[in-house]
């Protein structure tokens, strides 16, 4: 018998050491094995695609046509390819059947997930497994290689200091010149770490958006996600959208195991992994390590008053995260929020949670509407992180406004999937793909089926909107027809495929999108217009001294009759309307004939001139930039022309009368006339060549007919209309010229 002891004793660690080497072959082999599968799933995905570029460039006449002798040597390449796919084909699947089989994995990998509750004894001891590798923390409280350079050093400062008392252990432990270095990079190590993570993520992500190739965005995005796997399994503690994460059990053999480890430690060492866990150095060790076994717990729990208003999947979560920690750890979290137990020593899950959750404090304020405001964007489903769907946003926003985006009312998958089944067709806009993500909506490729004709797209839009009339699409959905407006890569511009139309579809809602000014306000600031281009003609006549001497004897003398003031302000403010209405008019001109709808001009008061001119808002887009064009075009020429025609009036009526009558008229400074070229030109050839000469120019005024004043206001009201600035007809002048780029 005690043979046998023996020799059972001897050869158990010996077969318990072979088993586990296998256990690493077999899983080292298993890694190989799947190595070798991805990378050639790889090269036959990227055979595929040169394949697919190739086929491409043979099926394009117009570039064979200019590269005749390229076409043998692509036939070459392209039987040299497919031959590699095929040898290679017979020791692995077709890209189908991987596809095929992938999706079955994934599909067998959310039933292994639904059936998580009935795992057996063995599957449940291998997720365990999982996860303690997952979450490994040293038996001691410390990686092994700290370890060895704290424990010298702790040591001696027991033997050192066997008096003093822990805190002034501690002090001397940090002061300790051998451990001074590895602080020091601790610190870096701890910070610096992901900030230089973070900036490579920035690096290749401008890497990516400043890339002309496809293949070379491919790899970019491949980078990408391998370097934000890294980062996620590198730090525990990183933001996670739920606040339930899983953790292995913690047995009584686990604590026991560390507890004994832990506490051969010195005093410095056992006082350094308590305070960790934010326990003073006199504190139970046992609860030490189970606040370190549930921190990665705590961490997300602590989270959730930034989460506040919780939903009922998140309230969900939470009271499961806190049911799932150990019992010293709820009874340490619970003291903290100040929750008392009840009877039975235990701690309510909701009244913790509700405690939790509490009422923000005033400080914390900003934060809750930062979190508020990202879940909102969250659960609208435009809060995307997709490097492709920010590549592509970013072209689009310089064309298309954000009041034409509508961030936050992303069109709906019924309206997209009407759209694509009772719109589009064969004999309008033929789809030659899905939907593709972008900010504000969808982009959708496809081939106009009116041909190339100039006027093809305008026939084409019509026809679309004509179709989303008939299906009420037109009350949810806007379209804009242009090409792509993100650059062409190289592949696609050597085989001419650079110039690619497509579809901008968008929710509509104009109440938002043009978001008009409240009716009292635009009244009440259209008055105020009116009333200060009175106020200029009365101005116009209050500057000429003769007059008011006239006025003032008229009143001395106990009359009442005002109409050597009021009759020519009158006819310089009504002048002045009927240029803005002449303005306005031409607008509605174009707008009918493009079927626009326009809202009700808003007049712009102006201290110098009266009026500034009016905005004149969009309820709905013009069909292209030529209809934006002529519309911000036909205002300003419109003012003009009726500007010249009273001018040249005004001028010749001031001209026709003589000397003591034109002393009776409204004057205007001369500084004003000569800073138009325009205006004094006319000024000096009407009234002569000296009319604007004067000693004192800054001070000197000239004798005017209301209509010459009034045609000088409408120019200089009219030429600042044109300036290319926000949504004068100018900007919108410059827009469709240049573009919103450009502008």
């Amino acid at each position: 018998t005690t043979t046998t002891t023996t020799t059972t004793t001897t050869t158990t660690p010996l077969a318990a050491a072979k088993s586990t080497l296998l256990e690493e072959a077999l899983e080292l082999k298993a890694q190989a094995e799947r190595m070798r599968l991805e990378a050639e799933q790889q090269d036959a995905t990227l055979t595929l695609t040169k394949i697919q570029e190739l086929e491409t460039k043979l099926g394009n006449t117009k570039w064979l046509e200019k590269h005749p002798d390229q076409e043998e040597l692509l036939m070459k390449q392209l039987d040299a390819l497919q031959d590699r796919l095929v040898k290679g084909s017979s020791s692995s699947t077709t890209t189908t059947e991987q596809k095929t089989s992938q999706d079955n994995a994934n599909n067998l990998a959310v039933v292994d997930k639904d059936k998580d509750n009935t795992l057996t004894d063995e599957e449940q001891q291998r997720k365990e497994a999982k996860l303690r590798e997952k979450f490994t923390i040293p038996l001691c409280g410390f990686d092994q290689k700290d370890l060895d350079l704290y424990l010298p050093v702790a040591t001696q400062i027991d033997l050192d200091m066997p008096n003093a008392t822990t805190q002034e252990k501690l002090e001397a432990f940090h002061a300790s010149e051998e451990l001074k270095d590895h602080f020091t990079n601790k610190i870096q190590e701890l910070f610096l770490g992901p900030i230089q993570e973070f900036q490579e993520m920035e690096y290749l992500k401008e890497e990516y958006m400043s890339s002309s190739s496809s293949v070379e965005k491919e790899n970019l995005k491949r980078r990408m996600a391998q370097l934000e796997n890294s980062m996620n399994e590198d730090d525990r503690f990183l933001y996670c959208e739920s606040v339930y994460r899983e953790l292995p059990p913690l047995t009584e053999e686990y604590i026991q195991e560390r507890v004994d480890n832990i506490s051969k430690l010195p005093t410095v060492l056992q006082a350094m992994y308590k305070r960790r866990s934010s326990l003073p150095e006199d504190a139970d060790l046992r609860l030490a390590i189970e606040l370190d076994h549930c921190e990665p717990q705590i961490q997300l729990l602590e989270q959730v008053p930034n989460l506040a208003p919780l939903s009922t999947e998140q309230r969900q979560d939470a009271n499961k995260a806190f049911d799932s920690l150990s019992m010293g750890a709820r009874a340490n979290f619970a003291k903290e929020l100040g929750v008392k137990p009840n009877v039975d020593n235990e701690y309510d899950t909701e009244q913790v949670i509700t405690k939790l959750v509490g009422t923000p404090d005033l400080q914390d304020k900003p934060l809750q509407e930062l979190m508020s405001a990202a879940n909102a964007a969250a659960d609208s489903k435009d809060f995307d992180n997709d490097i492709e769907v920010i590549d592509r946003s970013r072209w689009i926003f310089e064309l298309i406004p954000a009041s034409g985006r509508l961030e936050n009312f992303r069109p709906t998958e019924e309206d997209m999937d009407t759209l694509y089944s009772e719109v589009f067709g064969k004999k309008t806009f033929a789809p030659s793909s899905k939907p593709e993500r972008v900010g504000g909506g969808y982009y959708v490729r496809g081939v106009n089926r009116f041909g190339e004709e100039d006027t093809a797209n305008d026939d084409c839009m019509a026809a679309l909107q004509e179709r989303m009339v008939s299906t009420g699409l037109s009350e949810r959905l806007q379209l804009h027809y242009l090409l792509d407006p993100s650059p062409a890569t190289d592949e696609e511009i050597e085989t001419g495929d650079d110039l690619r139309p497509l579809l901008y579809v968008t929710a509509n809602d104009p109440s938002i999108m043009y978001n008009p000014a409240k009716p009292l306000t635009k009244g009440l600031v259209s008055a105020s217009a009116l009333f200060s281009t009175l106020l200029f003609g009365i101005g116009s006549c209050g500057l000429n001294s003769d007059l008011m001497d006239q006025l003032q004897t008229t009143v001395e003398a106990g009359g009442s009759d005002l109409s050597m003031i009021t009759d020519p302000a009158f006819t310089i403010a009504m002048s002045i309307v009927a240029i803005q209405v002449a303005h306005e008019v031409a607008h509605g001109v174009i707008a009918f004939r493009d079927k626009i709808k326009l809202g009700v001009p808003n007049l712009i008061p102006s201290i110098q001139l009266g009026l500034t001119g009016a905005i004149t808002s969009f309820q709905s887009p013009p069909k292209n930039l030529k209809s934006l064009f002529d519309f911000a075009l036909a205002g300003p020429f419109a003012g003009f022309t009726v500007s010249l025609i009273l001018l040249s009036t005004g001028l010749g009526m001031t001209s026709s009368i003589d000397l003591a009558q034109q002393a009776q008229l409204p004057v205007l400074p001369i500084e004003l006339l000569r800073s138009s070229t325009l205006i004094g030109g006319m000024v000096e050839t009407t009234l002569g060549s000296g009319a604007l000469l004067s000693p004192t120019p800054e001070t000197a005024l000239l004798p005017l007919h209301p209509l010459a004043i009034a045609g000088v206001a409408g120019l200089y009201s009219n030429a600042l209309a044109l300036l290319p600035l926000g949504h004068t007809d100018g900007g919108r002048i410059a827009t469709a010229m240049f573009g919103r780029r450009g502008a």
